[in-house]
């Protein structure tokens, strides 16, 4: 599977229309722009899958984690009382094969998960 897109994004609820107050909006209007931007480049790649590398999640020390859950669900909730979700599918081969590589090239890396992943028990597959 080739590499289609690949971009560094800055993060934070401040480049969130939805999430800003009235006074807010505005301030970082640059940052909403370049992610709406990113947003209109990511679309138009079509990527079959995608890998994200971030400081957000799990964290372990000394080693990268790749997240190998079946699906990811979360939710951010700014102090006016809006709210943003995001609820996905994971492609837990992939990540798995991710952290297969990490590990042959002696990459610490672990593999931590959520709750059950047991496929068997999910019909066969996550």
């Amino acid at each position: 599977m080739p590499i289609v897109f690949a971009a560094v994004s800055p993060r934070g609820a401040i480049g969130i229309p939805e999430l800003c107050s009235d006074e807010e909006r505005g301030l970082a209007a640059a940052t909403t722009a370049g992610l709406e931007e990113l947003g209109r480049r990511f679309a138009a790649a079509a990527p079959e899958a995608v890998v994200v590398l971030t400081p957000d999640t799990a964290h372990v020390p000394g080693a990268i984690a790749v997240v190998v859950a079946c699906g990811h669900a979360g939710s951010l909730l700014c102090a006016y009382g809006a709210a943003i979700e995001l609820v996905c599918p994971c492609d837990r081969e992939l990540a798995l094969a991710v952290l297969g590589q990490l590990w042959s090239h002696e990459v610490p890396a672990v593999g931590p998960s959520f709750g059950g992943n047991d496929p068997s028990a999910a019909g066969g597959s996550c």
